[in-house]
Parts: C-alpha cells; structure tokens; sequence
C-alpha cells in the first residue's frame, strides 16, 4: 500500500509543530535576481566558506524566532547578522519576507550575507511567511515565483497572492472555494500544486493543480496511478525540493495508523503532460512507542538529484529511494519502492520524554563528496556509508540535536540544539569541541550559505 488509506473515523495526529521552519527554510530555490532596492545604505556582506545561520527562538513560537548569520571563527562566531526568519533561496543567499498590517502586507528580499534590502513592495491583504508553514507560503523552483495564502479570509475559502519577484509586482490574486493549502508551483509559474482538505482534524486531502494563466482549478485530482483509490491522509513532517525545481519529496506521517510515506511530486510546467504523483511507503516500527518516534525521519538528496535518502535513526531504519523518474511525469509512476535497511537504534529504551519529543530541523546531511551520511538520533550523529550497509560510526552519543550543516571545506560539521548550542565537530577525528560562542538563547535550526 502506498498512499495511507482512509478507513472510517481517523484519528486526529498529534501536531508536530517542527514543519513550521523547517519547510520555511528549505524550500526556497535559486533563480533570478531582485533588483536592489535603492533606498537604504551599503553594508558590509559576510565573506568565506565558513559563513553559517541559525534559526534562534522556540519552534513553538515562530513569531518571536529570529535568524543569525555569522561567521564561524575558531571557537567564536566573528560578525553576526540578525534577520527576521522567513523563506531562503536554496543557496540561502536571499530571505523573503511578508510582514501584514493594516490590511497591506510588506514583502521584502534581503541579502543574507549583508541584511541589505534588495527589493520591496506592498500588496493588499494580510499575508505572512513565518508562524504557519509552507502551506501558507512558498517559492517556485527558480526563485521567481512567490505564493501566499491570505490568512484572513474565513472558513472554507482560500485567497492566494502569485507575487512575480523579478518583476517586483502582484502577477495574480486567485480566490478559491473550500480549504486549501500550498504544495508547490512550476518554475514558469503556469501550475500551482495545492493540497485541498476534506477533513482538516484528520489531515485528510487531495492534491490539486490550478491553471495560473487560465485561472482555473483543474478538476481531477492528482492521484499515484499505481493505486488511483487511495487517499491521502498524512501530516506533513518535512520537505526537499529538488535544487532543478522539477520535483518536490514531502514525507507525511501518521502516527494513529503508524504510518509514514514520501510523497514524490513532479512540478511539471505541461498541462499536456499527465498530472501524477507516487507515494513511497517507508518502513515503521511497532507499539506506541515507535508511533511517537515517526517524527524522527528526515530527509537528504544526493547532489546529483537521483537518490533519496529518509532515515528514522530513533527506530533504527533507512529507505533509499531511486528517484530518477520523479522528474519525468509520464514516469513518475514507476518510481521505485525503497531499499530498506534496518540497525539498532541504541538507546531508545533509555531515552527520555523530552528527547523523544524533540523538533528535527534538518536531521541529515550528506558529506560532499557523498560519501557520508549524518544523521541525528535520539542521541548522538549516526555516521553511514551510502555506499556500505550497517552503521560506521557514531559522534557525541550522550548529546541530543535537532539539526546539522558541514562547512564550505567539508571538514566540519555542525550540530545543533536549544540545550547545547552549536557544536563543532571535525570530521578527520570525530571529535567535538567547545560550543561556538554565538548570541542565540535557544538554537535549533542550522545551515551554511553556499
């Protein structure tokens, strides 16, 4: 079985509040540029292959987070940058930012390296890209194209804002009847994916597309055709999009039916094209305990786009998934199911409350020359070989984290969490060192700017 089934009364998920930044930030994608914006001085821009951020503030309360970019410098953080959270372009080069007030909404683009504001306008309508995640705001593959929800329409209805930031203006405002959300939109901003609710509580939809230049809602529903009577029925946990903005992977999750799967999406620009997605079903444990640890899995592309790595280190399982085809929509059908691999999750008996209710943002990272996977687990950084079965090695296992970035040199890597900081640790020893003295109260978001 692929897509979760609907069977009866569902029971309600228990809402993991962690998608709310990590979609935020990682769903952005390079592409054209803003023109800068003239008023406003010159600042200094963050130079060198050490250049980090990290999202600072409780991921229960977004509205209060905010970003630090820095410089990672011995054991210090050198300059630092404070800017508001909002959405990143895939190199982390630029923020985008809705600010609502009044019944106007302020749009933004920053310079990350140097909080200099390259473009700004207002459009009618209160919208924002921080609190409520990427199904109330996200960017097209290229970076052109940046989609709102408008959070002040009432129930059972849906107003969105295509705003064009290479143009710097308002392309379409579409208004909707029923409840939808953002799933994603084509690089030529010609297919807007959104997830329509049927049954919010139980986080029951179906995936839809809307003809942006013919302004209609299309009326089929974007199904797996392997298994066109499935329903979709998942919380939304974490996200890649492919860096060639063809495609979009978003594991969802269902702990009441312990259930988890990737959802494979091409964002094909064709209507012509056949408008299909694939469900990867992705291994689980058994009892209660596993059901509360679904939430653990995250997400890693190879740098070539043609593997999908979803690793669950608090249950102990990997699923590798070949996503070649998911660029092609004519083959995304055939997408095959993962390669699974099973090892012990060492302390998961001994784990506490807290630990196991921990927000991932960011829990795997590949090494750059892809040969190493890091992966945060209940406790510790579980170190694997794509390329090798079973486990390799395991850095710091008495710390818990809930993200990971490795620096432009690839020598270190960088962990992170609301209690300990940001930790470095070298790759050639597998030693970690002395937190990096960096202004953030509570951590738990990290990344590098390319």
């Amino acid at each position: 079985m692929n897509c979760i089934k609907m069977r009866g009364s569902a029971q309600p998920l228990q809402l993991f509040l962690l998608v709310t930044v990590v979609l935020l930030l990682a769903l952005g994608a390079c592409g054209g540029q803003p023109a800068p914006s003239r008023g406003g001085g010159e600042r200094q821009s963050l130079l060198g292959n050490n250049v980090l951020y990290v999202v600072d503030g409780s991921p229960s309360s977004q509205s209060s987070q905010r970003l630090l970019v820095f410089e990672a410098v011995g054991k210090s953080s050198g300059k630092v940058l404070t800017l508001p959270v909002g959405l990143m372009s895939q190199d982390h080069h630029r923020l985008y930012r809705a600010l609502a007030g009044g019944g106007q909404t302020r749009i933004t683009v920053v310079d990350t390296r140097s909080g200099e504001t390259l473009r700004s306008l207002t459009i009618a309508g209160s919208y924002s890209t921080a609190d409520l995640g990427a199904g109330k705001s996200l960017l097209s593959g290229d970076g052109r194209w940046l989609v709102l929800r408008d959070l002040s329409t009432p129930a059972q209805s849906t107003r969105l804002a295509l705003i064009d930031m290479v143009a710097g203006r308002l392309a379409a405002t579409i208004s909707l009847s029923g409840d939808f959300d953002l799933d994603g939109i084509s690089s030529q901003g010609r297919i807007l994916y959104l997830l329509e609710y049927l049954d919010r509580a139980a986080y029951h939809y179906n995936v839809r597309a809307y003809d942006v230049a013919d302004g209609r809602l299309l009326p089929q529903v974007i199904v797996d055709k392997n298994e066109p009577d499935e329903k979709m029925q998942g919380l939304a946990l974490t996200r890649q999009l492919a860096p060639n903005g063809k495609a979009a992977f978003t594991i969802y999750i269902n702990p009441g039916q312990n259930k988890a799967f990737i959802h494979v999406l091409p964002l094909t620009d064709r209507l012509d094209d056949p408008l299909l997605a694939r469900c990867v079903d992705l291994p689980t444990g058994t009892g209660a305990q596993a059901r509360a640890l679904l939430h653990f899995y995250t997400l890693a592309l190879s740098q070539d786009e043609q593997t999908l790595y979803a690793v669950n280190a608090a249950l102990g399982v990997m699923a590798v998934v070949d996503v070649r085809l998911a660029y092609d929509p004519k083959s995304v059908t055939g997408v095959p199911g993962p390669k699974t691999e099973q090892f012990s999750p060492g302390r998961m008996q001994q784990a506490d409350a807290k630990a196991m209710s921990r927000q991932l943002a960011g829990g795997a990272v590949l090494s750059p020359d892809q040969r190493r996977l890091y992966v945060v687990g209940l406790k510790g950084i579980w170190v694997f070989d794509p390329q090798l079965p079973g486990l390799q090695s395991e850095y710091v296992p008495q710390q818990s984290f809930t993200g990971l970035t490795i620096d432009g040199t690839g020598r270190m890597l960088y962990a992170v969490s609301p209690t300990e900081g940001i930790i470095p640790i070298d790759l050639s020893s597998g030693e970690s060192q002395a937190p990096l003295k960096v202004p953030a109260r509570t951590p738990w978001a990290i990344g590098r700017l390319d």
